[in-house]
């Protein structure tokens, strides 16, 4: 994890670029928002909140009071250059999302209560881009070679100030940014899926049919029980040694699926697929796919055959249990009996990076009441006034004022040890 202090030095303005590169400050500006909670950044409240939480974590109260800017947000170094992110950098990305999600920003209270574990990944999402963010002296220490980051008390006065440098620096953007002229910025920048789309890809060979009937024998001999002690490193090896994923198919603007060895999967009669990167589709798997600009859920079945009929403006990563988008409203939908978990009559399902659950819990908000869903079972009511969405222990939620837990018949309980709804990481 590379991190610098922050010496208020001067820094080099300005990007470079070189070909099939994005700017740097795409790679910033990508890890500041994952550290921040924010997933977009299109309208004035989204800004707004990002810029109060980037000045939250980098005290920008006390650099501002130190250095002779007023657009300043954030300093890091790249390619043993140094630079500075100002508002004129930020304004370039209005419209830009971090992550797929239909939430702009999670709750401010799961921010303020998980800075540090956010900036951890944040760090670590950053260094693996080679970007090494500043942070200021006074929330760092040294532990023998090692330089620990911590974070700013939580205390009012603190969060007065850092709203305070929010409200100043949003008055460095005019109100042209927000008219969605930046947009063919964003897409030359591939600021879609940074994470993904910017790291170094390694480019592995396809597997021969050779390589499939090794597979196809090592499972077996796993299943059977008869491979001994180091068949699972076998197989393990065998995978990563190739690029099993699946290849699009195209005739004319449609498109279609087959495998490394060339065998159909879908014919190319569809406009467009949702797929996880390096994924390997199998006959018998489900495929989020695009048809007369809907999007339905298909069998991988050779010829397409239609599992839920595209009449969706969004459907997420298709396991049994998913959120979708319908006129506008959410919903939750088990996919193979057909059936609304949740009715698409709500403002908002809560998405954890294409997928429903995060750690087995989901959440949805319905006129403006929020509600949880397991994955075992049926979802409260849309109840609760706030929720507690940092992934680990019991769930939260905020019931006529109170912070309490749920019980197993799905209502609100004071006692922590009777707890029915939980994060877990199995």
């Amino acid at each position: 994890m590379k991190t610098s202090e922050s010496d208020e030095r001067p820094l080099s303005e300005g990007n470079t670029k070189g070909k099939n590169e994005p700017l740097h400050s795409t790679l910033v500006i990508d890890s500041l928002m994952r550290w921040t909670l924010v997933n977009g950044i299109g309208t004035k409240d989204d800004l707004l909140e990002f810029l109060f939480r980037v000045a939250y974590i980098m005290d920008l109260n006390g650099l501002h009071s130190k250095i002779d800017s007023g657009n300043f947000i954030a300093a890091y170094g790249f390619r043993e250059s140094k630079y500075r992110l100002t508002t004129d950098d930020l304004a370039k990305y209005i419209g830009y999302r971090c992550l797929n999600s239909n939430e702009s920003y999670l709750p401010r209270e799961s921010f303020l209560k998980s800075t540090f574990m956010n900036g951890f990944n944040a760090m670590m999402i950053a260094g693996k881009y080679g970007i090494e963010l500043s942070v200021p002296k006074h929330f760092t220490e040294k532990d023998g070679e090692k330089l620990i980051v911590g974070g700013p008390e939580n205390t009012p006065e603190y969060v007065a100030s850092a709203e305070k440098i929010a409200m100043k620096l949003m008055k460095n953007f005019p109100a042209e940014v927000f008219e969605g002229k930046n947009l063919e910025f964003i897409k030359g920048e591939m600021a879609l899926q940074p994470y993904t789309d910017h790291l170094p890809q390694v480019k592995l060979p396809r597997p021969t049919p050779a390589d499939y009937k090794k597979r196809e024998d090592i499972l077996k001999m796993m299943k059977e029980g008869t491979g001994g002690p180091g068949i699972q490193d076998k197989e393990l090896n065998l995978l990563n040694s190739f690029d099993w994923s699946h290849e699009l198919t195209q005739d004319g603007e449609l498109y279609g699926l087959k495998t490394a060895l060339g065998e159909v999967l879908l014919p190319p009669l569809f406009e467009n697929f949702t797929m996880m990167t390096n994924q390997e589709l199998k006959k018998g798997d489900r495929v989020v796919t695009q048809q007369g600009g809907k999007w339905g859920v298909l069998l991988v079945d050779g010829k397409g055959t239609w599992i839920i009929k595209p009449e969706y403006d969004y459907i997420g990563y298709p396991n049994d249990v998913t959120h979708v988008c319908k006129n506008g409203k959410w919903g939750v939908l088990d996919i193979p009996k057909g059936v609304y978990i949740i009715e698409p009559d709500c403002e908002t399902v809560f998405d954890n990076n294409g997928f429903l659950f995060c750690n087995r819990i989901g959440f949805y908000k319905k006129n403006g009441k929020y509600g949880v869903l397991g994955d075992w079972g049926a979802p409260t009511e849309p109840a609760f006034e706030e929720v507690d969405m940092e992934p680990e222990g019991n769930v939260r939620v905020k019931y006529n004022g109170e912070w309490g837990f749920i019980g197993e018949d799905n209502k609100f309980i004071a006692e922590e040890d009777e707890a029915y709804y939980y994060y877990s990481v199995d």
